[in-house]
């Protein structure tokens, strides 16, 4: 008897990671960005309504299909709006921190 070997090797995510800001759709096409993942549930909104919908994990995994193009995109922009965010912030402050001004009634 001759032992043979599958020479196939295995590739890409057997089951993609739910993640924030990571685009999904169910089986009708209609697409959802995922908001957050806590406790083995996850907080998700569909495009063109306000209100958030939440399920679990098994429930997520077994409904939607990962869209891997689309979830690129979208980290990407909810980055860029962090950092835009973070500049105005600092910008709106009136000195940074550490520097000679708003602590020199501490002194």
């Amino acid at each position: 008897m001759i032992k043979k070997f599958n020479q196939a090797q295995p590739e890409g995510i057997a089951q993609p990671k739910i993640e924030a800001h990571s685009r999904w759709k169910n089986n009708y096409g209609e697409k959802i960005t995922v908001k957050c993942v806590a406790f083995g549930r996850v907080t998700y909104i569909r495009d063109g309504y306000d209100s958030e919908c939440i399920c679990s994990e098994y429930r997520f995994t077994g409904e939607f299909k990962y869209l891997p193009e689309e979830t690129e995109k979208s980290q990407a922009e909810a980055k860029e709006n962090g950092r835009k965010k973070i500049a105005e912030l600092r910008s709106s402050l009136p000195l940074s921190v550490g520097s000679d001004g708003w602590d020199k009634e501490l002194k």
